[in-house]
């Protein structure tokens, strides 16, 4: 089942029942930075796969074999530490304040 909310419509249920709808808000912005949250790591673990099968195949080339490089383990953990750490902490801040910004924009009517 999907429902729809119009920019009307929540300013009418702004107008109705104010603490409602700073649930709804919330709601909805939790369920946003939940799917930015996994976006994110997909993300991050594409990028990971991309940097280990380069390592891979340049460890393979320089040795003649298709081994791995053996000590990239310790770099590839502090480097999936930080992509999830501050910079994916800004990035959910600053989507999260946007969206907020974007529907209190379309519903914010001044002299209303």
């Amino acid at each position: 089942m999907l429902y729809e909310l119009t920019a009307r419509d929540l300013y009418t249920y702004y107008k109705a029942d104010g603490r409602g709808y700073a649930m709804v808000m919330q709601n909805i912005n939790r369920e946003l930075c939940r799917r930015l949250r996994r976006a994110d790591d997909r993300i991050a673990d594409l990028t990971d796969a991309s940097r280990a099968t380069m390592r891979a195949r340049r460890a393979g080339v320089a040795a003649g074999d298709g081994a791995g490089a053996g000590g990239a383990d310790v770099s590839d953990a502090e480097l999936r530490s930080l992509q999830r750490s501050q910079p994916a902490l800004l990035f959910h801040v600053a989507s999260s304040v946007l969206a907020l910004l974007l529907i209190l924009d379309m519903i914010w009517k001044p002299g209303a």
